[in-house]
């Protein structure tokens, strides 16, 4: 399955490029609607990722949690890779530790905090949605984070299409 994308084609017609998932279609009703009132459709949308084992936080509000605990610290990131709407992070911690995590723009200014709190050993997964620190969603480019747990730091790279 491609990514949906919303087309307005002369005359008012609106095609929908790609089937979608239930959890698609509410973001693309959003360029629906748009469309028909005259706005351009917005974008694009890629499937949401699948969550992997572990809890799930999301902006930085753990949603549940769990008792596996690893042996040393690690952590995945950026699933899917380009995204549009969303990308997880997976962190693995053998012992509680301040996690901080932080968005950065090419030129290495931060554009987000998507955690600086203390999580708890195990598994979790942290969700970005692409927004910057006032709420606002960031342009396409590439973008960097940077977690620190502890001793453990990490940097990577993700790419938002918007």
């Amino acid at each position: 399955m491609g990514v949906p994308c919303v087309e307005l084609l002369a005359g008012g017609t609106i095609t929908i490029s790609e089937p979608f998932s239930a959890e698609v279609g509410a973001a693309l009703l959003v360029d629906i609607v748009a469309a028909a009132a005259g706005s351009p459709p917005a974008t694009c949308y890629d499937p949401p990722a699948p969550l992997l084992p572990g809890p799930v936080v999301e902006d930085g509000v753990l949603a549940q949690t769990e008792s596996n605990i690893p042996a040393r610290p690690s952590f995945e990131g950026g699933f899917p890779n380009p995204f549009a709407r969303e990308t997880r992070f997976r962190l693995s911690l053998p012992t509680t530790e301040r996690v901080t995590i932080t968005i950065l723009d090419i030129l290495g200014r931060e554009v987000a905090t998507i955690m600086d709190e203390d999580l708890p050993a195990g598994i979790a997964n942290i969700i970005w949605y692409g927004h910057d620190i006032s709420g606002n969603q960031v342009a396409s480019g590439v973008y960097f984070y940077r977690i620190k747990a502890g001793d453990f730091v990490e940097t990577g790279s993700v790419t938002v299409v918007r």
